[in-house]
Parts: structure tokens; sequence; C-alpha cells
């Protein structure tokens, strides 16, 4: 999943590049046991991100009564024409089907074959916590053909349940691996959904064609993040089974290969009911007023998150006034305590190489990733500094949700107001 990063008064929408993973089925292998390959010329840290992966899946699903059962075969390529190759003399592809998976895919997973592929090339791929969260997905289809005999395929079991389960487990395992947390994935599909144009429709997502998946995985229609969001909001609903839940559907399928009726074995409700309770749920959170949760980071001052936390909150019935619209959406906003402090926090809950946090932290007041806000607070030392700065966060968000990025959605009527509203802001300051 490649993300993109603004800094000071730019929030960015995360991109995400969608993972295209299908499933070809012939003859099972041994022995047990899960063995990396590098296709091509692969940098030294992809490799170790997806052995740290690999092991930690395997640690994972053994934990959870579900570890695999034959062995698989992973395959790293380096370029994408190393992926083309692995698909072509791997996976047997004709050269022409390749090159199409190629152009969509991060990653190709065959369950009977014991094969999986990962697109070194794809931006799902581009940093080390998507790298260990793709390995996870991708190794999670694995298992869901075991446990449901091959019953797992589009057309039999539930396709959101598929990529939006593989999903989720691969934000675990990039938690585990002190990667990205599963609240931010939670936090970044949301934000991801509100800032779409257009999306597909959950009731589109429950059985596919190979034809039909390949129309949905058009950008536009964000089918992975909606993927996701429905399991999120099935896994709000499984507190303290999340994942032993998802494992007992899979399952299911294994002597129910109707993927309604496992669905409703596995979770307590019929699909229906799933889908209505989503439904209002997904417009919930779509809808709710900014719900901020400010964490001070060691070092920062007693009573200054909260501050700030209050001065955001102040601001949103002004916005609404002016604009007729307030800031929507759940955010995490982490606090530091000084320009050090602030460089290792974008690392940290970015999952961004050191000296890209660095960079992104010079000149700064905050940086936005989607759903996470880390800001520099070591000189909001006064009420008035305080106001300011919220106020302008606050403004940013907004403007980014009406109209989107400046810089990819010039808008100079807009700004324009925005800078009024400022200004007007400023000088009312007690």
């Amino acid at each position: 999943m490649k993300k993109a990063f603004a800094a000071l008064f730019f929030m960015v929408v995360l991109g995400i590049a969608a993972a295209f993973v299908y499933h070809a089925y012939t003859t099972p292998q041994t022995p047990q046991g899960i063995d990396i390959h590098a296709a091509g010329d692969v940098a030294p840290d992809m490799m170790q991100d997806v052995k740290t992966a690999v092991q930690l899946f395997e640690q994972d699903a053994a934990r959870s009564g579900a570890p695999l059962i034959h062995h698989v075969d992973v395959y790293v390529a380096a370029t994408q024409d190393d992926y083309i190759s692995v698909l072509t003399n791997q996976f047997e592809q004709s050269a022409e089907d390749a090159a199409k998976i190629a152009e969509v895919s991060g990653g190709w997973t065959g369950g009977r074959k014991g094969l999986t592929a990962l697109n070194g090339a794809a931006g799902v791929m581009d940093d080390t916590s998507d790298r260990k969260s793709t390995t996870a997905h991708e190794l999670f289809h694995q298992l869901q053909f075991e446990l449901s005999d091959g019953n797992d395929t589009d057309e039999k079991a539930l396709f959101w349940m598929e990529e939006g389960a593989a999903d989720y487990v691969g934000a675990r395992i990039a938690e585990q691996a002190k990667g990205k947390t599963l609240r931010k994935w939670e936090l970044d599909t949301l934000y991801d959904l509100r800032m779409a144009e257009s999306t597909v429709k959950p009731e589109s997502l429950a059985h596919c064609t190979l034809q039909q998946r390949m129309a949905l995985m058009d950008k536009k229609y964000h089918t992975y993040q909606m993927a996701d969001a429905m399991v999120i909001c099935l896994m709000q609903q499984q507190k303290g089974k999340e994942l032993s839940s998802l494992l007992q559907y899979f399952r299911l399928l294994k002597d129910h290969p109707d993927g309604e009726e496992a669905f409703e074995q596995a979770f307590g409700l019929s699909y229906g009911s799933f889908l209505k309770k989503f439904r209002a749920w997904y417009d919930g959170e779509l809808h709710r007023p900014a719900e901020l949760a400010f964490r001070a980071r060691d070092g920062v001052p007693a009573g200054r998150a909260e501050a700030l936390h209050e001065q955001a909150l102040a601001v949103q019935p002004l916005l609404k006034q002016s604009f007729g619209q307030e800031v929507h959406g759940r955010y995490d906003v982490v606090v530091c305590a000084n320009p050090e402090d602030y460089a290792v926090a974008i690392e940290e809950t970015c999952a961004v190489p050191k000296e890209k946090a660095q960079e992104l932290a010079q000149d700064s007041l905050w940086v936005s990733n989607a759903g996470t806000i880390v800001l520099h607070a070591d000189e909001l030392t006064d009420r008035r500094q305080q106001q300011y700065a919220m106020a302008t966060l606050m403004a940013r968000l907004l403007r980014v949700q009406l109209s989107g990025r400046p810089e990819d959605h010039a808008d100079a009527a807009l700004d324009a107001r925005f800078e009024t509203f400022l200004k007007n802001y400023a000088r009312n300051l007690r």
C-alpha cells in the first residue's frame, strides 16, 4: 500500500495500489514449511522484510490453531519483468496472461500449487511495513485455501471476506513487526473512503467472476478499501474472537461452500442482517464529526495535549458556520516533545525510513498521513498560539475534505475563503 506524505498544511490521501490476488489450483506439495526465493536482484532489506513476515505469520497461525499444513514457495520478484517471469515459469501462465496479471497485482497466490509470488515493483512493496503486510496477506490466501479445501474461490465464498480478511491479517502482522498499527490500518481505510469521489457498492462484492473482479480493480471503485471497511465493521462485532471467527468462516466453507451460509454460522447473524448493520455503521463513519484522539509522547508538558484537543474541537462550529460543513472522521493526533522526538515519532508512527522522517520534520508544524497527524507542539506554549495552530490544522483538514489537496485540486476561490477565515479568526483571539 503506497503512501504519500504532506508536511505542514497539506493532508495526504493515501494512494493504495490494489494487490490483485487470484488462486490457481493443481496438486498439493510437501513437505510442510515456507521457503523464500529471490527472483532477480532483490534488495536485501526487501528479502529480510519478507522473511520477518513469514516467521511472524507462521507463529501467529500456529498460536491460532491453524498452521499451514502444506509446503509453500514464496517468490520475491525484484522487477516487473521478474514478476512476469515467475508467473510464466512457476504458475505456468501464458505470456499474455502473466503480463495482464502483473499490471494489476502486488501478489499472486496458488492454493494447491503452494506458490506465492510477490511483485517487488508494486506500490504495496514500497516500504518495510507494507512489505510485511503484503506478504502476510498473500500467505493468508494460502491458509484460506487450506481451511476451505479450495472453496475460497470468488464465486463460492464472499469476495470481500477473502480480500478484507487477508488485509486484516496483513495489518496484524505489520503491527507485530513494529510497523503500522492495526488501528492505523483501520483509520487509514476509513479516511480513504471518506476522500473517495465514488466507491463500489458493498452488495457488489459478494460473488465475482474473473471478468467482474478485473472490472472492480479500477481504482475509482476503491474495492479493497470497501472490503476492508466491511471486515473492520464485522470485527468490531467479534471483540475478543476476531481472528478465530475469521478462521472459522473459512473452515465452514469446506462443508458449506455457500458463502452466505458459512457467514451466518461463523458470525451469528444472517448476511442480510450484516449488510444492514454495515450500511448504518458506514454512514455513521463517513459523517461523524471529527473525533480526535490526542496522545502525548514522553516529555510533552502536562496538559499540553488536552489544551490542543480543546482548541481543535472549539473551531468546529465556526468552520461549519462559514463553510456549511465541519471536519468529519476519526484521527489519531500524536503530540511530540521536541524536534528530535518529532522526527522519531514520524518514523515510528508512519513507518517511514529515518532519513525520510527527518526530511518531513524539517520546518513543519505537523505531518498528516491519512488518519494520523504527528504534531510538533514544542513551541505552542501559549493559548493564542494553540488556538491559531489548531484552527489552521482543522481548516486544512476541511479544505481537503471539501475539494482535495491543493496541489492536486487547485481551487483559488476556496483557498481565499479559508485564508479570510483564518485572518478573521486570528483577529478575534484573546
